[in-house]
């Protein structure tokens, strides 16, 4: 340590002190200037938790974003600030990573971080809310059914057209509803076979706008709301799938997850494949409606009550 500096700034001081007291009073009295000896002096170094780049994601129309705080910045004063339509705003960063602002995030929208008022690096990343991610109402896990280790080193695509969707009041004795296909992908670059897992919610909003979007491009004269779409009450497989239920949250629960998928220990060769690879990926049909009893010849995943 340089222990010159404290007195060299005790002296800087001094003279911007004395400066002062012949500035503000008389010159002629210069002689009557006094002095504080037992002045404390502080040292300390302030610098940016973190050198790492930070991901802000969000969706537009929503009003709030997802924060990865880094490690050595959790704990920290937390702020997020939104630049959008010349104007900003800013939210604190809860410990879950979350900022919620007073406005929707809007496309072409910039985020900066701050911890304790220092700017960390941000990287902004806010999607059209038009083109929901299928992370949204799925999730895709592989199991190593020798170890029972978990990763998530797979993706599920998917895919709803105007003609994966239509409504079911043609259904003597049922309610009126909306009967939907999603077409979906499973694939993995892992090389090694392993047991595939699929958590979905199936009330996601996510869903629902897909869904609004295919009657729309069908030009039904039929929307989710006059079918009385609000919850799916009705999920499956086509008819020529079958898998385990791992997990349900439950029909009371909100959101409802549902967790199911195949056992690697089942044969591979069988119609409905049991596992993937690099090589294998699997591809097949959900089946949803709003209705529990629809016009469907799936098999079951669950069924709830209609209320």
């Amino acid at each position: 340590m340089d222990r010159r500096k404290p007195a060299a700034l005790a002296a800087a001081l001094g003279m911007v002190g004395a400066s002062a007291a012949l500035t503000d009073g008389d010159p002629a009295s210069a002689s009557e200037l006094k002095l504080v000896a037992d002045t404390t002096f502080v040292q300390q170094t302030f610098g940016a938790c973190s050198t790492d780049e930070v991901k802000v994601t969000g969706k537009a129309g929503e009003n709030s974003a997802s924060v990865d705080v880094p490690d050595a910045c959790k704990g920290e004063d937390l702020v997020l600030y939104l630049g959008q339509d010349g104007t900003t705003y800013s939210a604190n960063v809860a410990s879950d990573g979350t900022a919620t602002f007073d406005v929707a995030l809007a496309d072409g929208a910039r985020t900066l971080l701050t911890a304790n008022t220092w700017p960390l690096a941000t990287n902004t990343d806010i999607t059209e809310s038009s083109t929901p991610s299928s992370d949204d109402f799925i999730t895709c896990s592989l199991v190593d059914e020798s170890t029972g280790a978990i990763s998530n080193d797979c993706e599920v695509t998917f895919e709803i057209t105007a003609n994966n969707i239509w409504p079911i009041t043609w259904t003597k004795g049922s309610p009126a509803g909306v009967n939907w296909w999603v077409n979906v992908t499973i694939s993995t670059s892992n090389t090694t076979r392993a047991a595939w897992r699929l958590a979905v919610n199936v009330d996601s909003d996510a869903l629902t706008t897909l869904m609004e979007q295919a009657l729309v491009e069908k030009n039904a004269r039929y929307t989710l709301d006059s079918l009385g779409f609000d919850i799916i009450r009705y999920f499956g497989l086509g008819s020529s799938i079958n898998a385990q239920v791992f997990g349900d949250s439950g029909c009371e629960t909100s959101p409802h997850i549902v967790t199911f998928g195949a056992n690697a220990n089942v044969d591979q060769y069988n119609y409905w494949p049991k596992v993937i690879d690099a090589r294998h990926p699997i591809s097949f049909q959900l089946f949803g409606s709003s209705s529990s009893t629809p016009y469907s010849s799936t098999s079951q995943i669950f069924s709830c009550p209609a209320s």
